[in-house]
């Protein structure tokens, strides 16, 4: 296993900076829960979920898609031919991000983005590839080419909302927006931009369907959706989306009457370094990530009010979250959830988890996991209720042993006034 990453210095001071820490002021979201993180959260707990019975691959699946999303509210039809959904989620989400943030245009200048996705552009590169092969190089039109890559999300991102600070784009597979969020986080800490969205987006595409499908990473029932940490798991459910968070230093957002939703106090990472196909078992890998955030948030495991795992229903990643949050956390009886059971998987859906997260702290209620026979060593956690949830660890893990724990505090009522 990898030593932690070390946190790089910037201009004197880590994301953790008690006296200034970076905060969120905005955010957004497109997702198969709908695009508003309050009716997403109502829909849970009256029952509702992301997941569905989906009839539109070359098979019937579980899947989580996009609803409730009109892209014509985020772009000019005009322009949507020569974007894939994944642009579009991604300009829709930083959009709600930006105006709850109330970043205005000028303002804008010099915001910056990262874009963490798992499979960016992997739909019009597949249509490219066909193309070439049924029919010839010559054949080929170079206006689909720029989608092609990895980057055209932040590209036309930066375009459509003229958002002209650092831009970027990360890839970490299952952890990319954990990922996307650490980076963002860095250059707003090292003084590279006064505000930067940080987003995750992917789009699954009939391709990457059958992709999963054929490593035998999916829930093949249709008649039930994956129960993450349950005794009986055999794949996930896989979803897209786009979530974004406009990040920024308290004392920027205080100067500018921004409201402060919530703050990042540390992140730890760990890398098993082994096969690129299959999660790592090895359950010290998340003991280590999360040891080093709460570390970096100078707090120790009995102090944060709930943990937010990244099981999805995978029988090696799961077994692994568990054991290791339960080393940490069961002495303390502190609370988990997974939230998705709802939310489905996709790459970069980390983002999407920790905003929802958030949300439902400042709403001051967790929502209760589905009834199920879970796992023993992290089954009184889930169960477990929080009548404050505030500090939140927030945990992303991925292929190989990609590890990311991050400790985020949602702001109290109180403090949000101050800043208003």
């Amino acid at each position: 296993m990898n030593a932690p990453t070390a946190l790089p210095a910037g201009n004197g001071a880590t994301l953790s900076d008690p006296d200034d820490p970076v905060v969120i002021t905005g955010t957004g979201l497109v997702s198969a829960l709908g695009c508003d993180a309050a009716a997403a959260l109502a829909s849970i707990a009256a029952g509702g979920s992301g997941i569905a019975t989906v009839e539109s691959f070359t098979r019937p699946a579980r899947a989580a898609l996009v609803r409730e999303f009109t892209p014509t509210d985020y772009v000019a039809k005009a322009k949507l031919r020569r974007m894939d959904p994944l642009n579009v989620f991604a300009i829709g989400a930083a959009t709600q991000a930006l105006a709850m943030a109330g970043l205005d245009e000028a303002g804008r200048l010099g915001c910056g983005a990262v874009v963490g996705s798992g499979f960016a552009g992997y739909r019009s590169v597949v249509e490219h590839q066909k193309k070439l092969v049924r029919d010839g190089i010559r054949t080929l039109s170079p206006i689909h080419f720029p989608t092609t890559v990895y980057n055209a999300t932040a590209g036309l991102l930066a375009i459509e909302l003229q958002v002209l600070g650092p831009n970027s784009t990360v890839t970490g597979v299952d952890a990319s927006g954990e990922h996307a969020l650490y980076y963002a986080a860095t250059l707003l800490a090292r003084g590279q931009c006064e505000q930067i969205l940080a987003i995750g987006a992917d789009e699954l595409s009939p391709a990457l369907f059958d992709g999963f499908d054929a490593l035998g990473l999916l829930e093949r029932d249709t008649t039930r959706s994956p129960l993450p940490f349950g005794r009986e798991r055999h794949g996930f459910a896989p979803g897209e989306g786009a979530a974004a968070l406009l990040l920024e230093r308290e004392s920027t957002a205080r100067a500018r009457g921004a409201t402060i939703l919530g703050r990042l106090l540390g992140f730890g990472f760990a890398n098993g370094a082994s096969t690129p196909f299959a999660h790592n078992p090895d359950p010290a890998l998340i003991a280590t990530a999360a040891t080093e955030a709460l570390g970096r948030a100078r707090l120790t495991a009995g102090q944060i009010d709930w943990c937010s795992a990244s099981a999805c229903g995978s029988p090696t990643r799961d077994a692994a979250e568990a054991a290791g949050l339960a080393s940490l956390f069961a002495a303390h009886g502190t609370p988990l959830r997974a939230l998705k059971a709802w939310t489905g998987e996709y790459a970069a859906s980390g983002i999407q988890r920790l905003l929802l997260g958030l949300h439902a702290a400042r709403l001051g209620a967790l929502p209760a996991m589905p009834a199920g026979d879970y796992l023993p060593e992290v089954a009184p956690l889930l169960a477990a209720d929080c009548a404050a949830p505030r500090r939140c660890l927030h945990l992303g893990t991925g292929v190989g042993g990609n590890t990311v724990a991050i400790v985020v505090e949602a702001a109290a009522t109180g403090r949000d006034r101050e800043a208003a």
